[in-house]
């Protein structure tokens, strides 16, 4: 389920390594792709839109509206307003999956402009226990296989959770692992308990909140000090989590097939904020391309662990 997509902000040559990536390696992947009813029109008809998020793909398109009141229409882009806009997504991705039932079972709440997938998903032993655990992951950002890379060490994260919530929160959070909000990885049953509760940690956010990163480190950190979370989850660093978090560096090399792998030999299958380093985001440009408006179509079946396909 991907969110973080507007056409007047986005590239589609990044969307396009989002959803060719998926399409490659979990080809019977669902891709929902959600997107506001002023962008909807754009995708469908303006190449390369139409090619990028076709249904070739397994790409859902699914319109979402913020319901403001007409008091707010008025009020215009006030911190309340600007608040509700930013997290109606996560009752948009609630709704959706308390719809599709027993059809879905795992999901992945992600951002699309900047992650890339680069092995099977769903045959990942880490995400195969997160979903017979019925439980799901919070990835920590940074080289945090010998020492945790605290939230307050991050200037703007720091800024970023001192608008949402009092200082008595900040000074305890910010003493805590940095969490990544832009992937979350789970079952189904655990991912919509985690949306339930992020609503309910965005409800006691400060007005002036505009992020859900410091939303996401609050809920895993803090309300717990209040209410029991209602769900199983793990933590785990760069060497260990299915989804590598790439802000703050990452001791790694990229092999051949230029997949990232970290010094100790862990390859996670999802690769978040790869565009932080612009020399791999030409290499999965030119790996997953848009020429002339159009996608070049891939061979899903292609397997990089298999030297025959080497040239």
């Amino acid at each position: 389920m991907a969110s973080g997509l507007g056409t007047r902000f986005l590239q589609a040559s990044s969307v396009n390594i989002f959803v060719q990536s998926w399409a490659r390696h979990s080809p019977g992947t669902r891709l929902v792709v959600f997107v506001g009813p002023e962008d909807l029109k754009v995708i469908k008809q303006t190449q390369p839109w139409p090619s990028v998020l076709s249904p070739t793909w397994g790409v859902q398109l699914v319109s979402t509206r913020v319901p403001l009141t007409a008091t707010e229409v008025r009020a215009g882009h006030t911190p309340v307003v600007i608040k509700k806009r930013k997290f109606h997504r996560y009752t948009a991705f609630l709704d959706y999956l308390e719809g599709a039932g027993a059809s879905c079972e795992g999901v992945v709440l992600s951002d699309s402009r900047d992650v890339i997938v680069q092995a099977d998903v769903w045959t990942d032993p880490v995400v195969a226990r997160l979903l017979k655990e019925d439980s799901l992951v919070f990835s920590l950002e940074g080289n945090t296989a010998h020492q945790p890379f605290l939230l307050k060490e991050s200037k703007w994260n720091e800024v970023a959770l001192a608008k949402c919530y009092p200082a008595d929160v900040v000074q305890a959070v910010g003493q805590k692992p940095l969490s990544c909000s832009g992937v979350t990885l789970g079952s189904a049953n655990a991912i919509k308990s985690y949306l339930r509760a992020f609503m309910r940690a965005a409800a006691n956010a400060l007005p002036t909140c505009m992020n859900d990163q410091p939303v996401h480190n609050y809920l895993l950190h803090h309300l717990p000090t209040i209410e029991p979370l209602e769900f199983k989850y793990m933590v785990l660093n760069n060497s260990q989590s299915p989804v590598m978090s790439f802000q703050f560096g990452v001791p790694a090399h990229v092999d051949e097939f230029s997949r990232i792998i970290t010094l100790d030999g862990h390859l996670a299958p999802i690769v978040h904020q790869y565009d932080r380093q612009q020399e791999l985001a030409q290499a999965y440009r030119a790996m997953y391309p848009v020429i002339e408006g159009k996608v070049v179509s891939l061979d899903a079946k292609y397997d990089p662990t298999n030297l025959q396909n080497k040239k």
